[in-house]
């Protein structure tokens, strides 16, 4: 019966995929996922203008840092820090995703910007949680600081993110999210090699010739790789890259 089920499910999307791919109206719903921190920082602006030009379509935003299925229609499209492995999958890189260490200037003060990462060792350190499993941000940190420097935790992000600015410690953090902000500076000046990630905007394949699908291609995944300076940590201070909305992007 768990066979049955499964395999009726399974025809079921794949039938709703197939109906939907077929639409050519620019009206309806579109069901999109994304990471909490680029949906803090950079989608919203590329929304609105995506809801100027396509003022028919409604958008639905599930921020959810798993992976969601595409297939069972958990969402139509999904912007990735990955690049998708399931073979029925379409999509396109739009970036890569440059991670550095930020902290309050308050607390680098001249201390920074070091050259060496191992200059960090002993410095106060934000962290994931303990239970955290297949981060590689957290594997780079725990193979590189000792186990008297964390200072606080946490399983999100965005909320790391307002730590290191609060000036609680120091925190790896994706550049998109943190350079833009004068109240964070980085701790090493570049970049590290080893978290450096791609952005990847997907759908599945029964989908990208559906109208609603391609707009968003068009306006919000163009307008993202854009920014692709930005992701890639060349932008490192406040006012040295266009803003979303005044670049018309």
């Amino acid at each position: 019966m768990a066979e049955a089920a499964e395999r009726i499910e399974t025809e079921t999307a794949s039938l709703g995929r197939e109906i939907a791919g077929r639409d050519h109206r620019l009206t309806g719903q579109l069901r999109v996922t994304s990471s909490d921190t680029l949906a803090s920082r950079l989608v919203t602006g590329h929304f609105a203008r995506f809801r100027q030009m396509h003022p028919g379509i409604v958008v639905e935003l599930t921020v959810d840092n798993r992976v969601l299925s595409l297939s069972r229609r958990e969402a139509d499209i999904a912007l990735r820090p990955a690049r998708p492995r399931e073979g029925d999958l379409f999509g396109r890189k739009l970036a890569d995703i440059a991670w550095a260490v930020y902290g309050a200037p308050a607390l680098l003060t001249s201390r920074s910007p070091f050259e060496n990462p191992a200059k960090l060792a002993d410095m106060p350190m934000i962290g994931w949680s303990a239970d955290a499993n297949g981060i590689p941000a957290s594997e780079w940190l725990a193979a590189l600081v000792t186990p008297t420097a964390w200072v606080y935790r946490s399983n999100s992000l965005v909320n790391q993110f307002m730590a290191a600015k609060a000036g609680i410690g120091l925190a790896v953090l994706p550049c998109y999210l943190a350079d833009p902000d004068s109240e964070l500076q980085r701790a090493i000046a570049a970049p590290i090699s080893e978290l450096m990630r791609e952005l990847w905007i997907v759908t599945h394949s029964d989908l990208r010739r559906t109208a609603r699908v391609r707009a968003f291609f068009d306006v919000v995944g163009d307008g993202l790789a854009s920014e692709r300076a930005l992701f890639a940590g060349e932008y490192p201070r406040l006012g040295s890259h266009p803003g979303v909305v005044a670049a018309g992007i």
